[in-house]
């Protein structure tokens, strides 16, 4: 006769522990859910920074490059004027095209890999930190990537390399 006495009680008490565990758990994980967020932001910070040196580097680079056409069409200039050559006709101003082009055929594949690269580094930047928000319903966090997404762009649009002029 004691023992269905004691079961209902036993009953309730159980219920109770199920769910305090439960809501410990959930505590548990949602503690985890922003660890891992703040990670993924933290990371997506560093991925756009390293972004942000790619792209400068890769103009820094063109910039370097750029100078030593210039340099180099400056000394052929200077050599056919020294011998008495007229630069705007004939073969010296073929030279001065030939080696323009030349120039920017050399150019053209490091900057295209270089600029994939970069574009690696920002596709990575914006993964990150959309792992970081908290999905869809949250706005802020949308506001964020809209926001991290818009100054890649200008900082692309804006450092990206000019093509060489004659």
């Amino acid at each position: 006769m004691c023992a269905p006495a004691l079961a209902v009680p036993l009953m309730i008490a159980s219920t109770v522990v199920s769910t305090g565990g439960a809501i410990v758990s959930g505590i548990g994980q949602k503690q985890q859910a922003d660890y891992q967020a703040q990670v993924a932001d933290k990371n997506a910070r560093i991925a756009e920074n390293q972004a942000q040196d790619s792209i400068l580097n890769t103009n820094l680079e063109a910039q370097r490059r750029y100078r030593d056409l210039a340099q180099t069409k400056g000394q052929q200039v200077a050599a056919m004027a020294a011998n008495g050559v007229d630069l705007n006709f004939g073969s010296a101003v073929d030279v001065q095209r030939d080696t323009a082009a030349t120039g920017a055929e050399d150019l053209a594949p490091a900057l295209q890999e270089r600029q994939r690269a970069d574009q690696g580094l920002r596709d990575q930047c914006l993964q990150l930190s959309q792992r970081g928000g908290r999905g869809p319903g949250q706005g802020a966090g949308r506001a964020d990537r809209r926001n991290l997404q818009r100054r890649l762009n200008r900082a692309w649009r804006r450092d990206r390399c000019i093509e060489i002029q004659d």
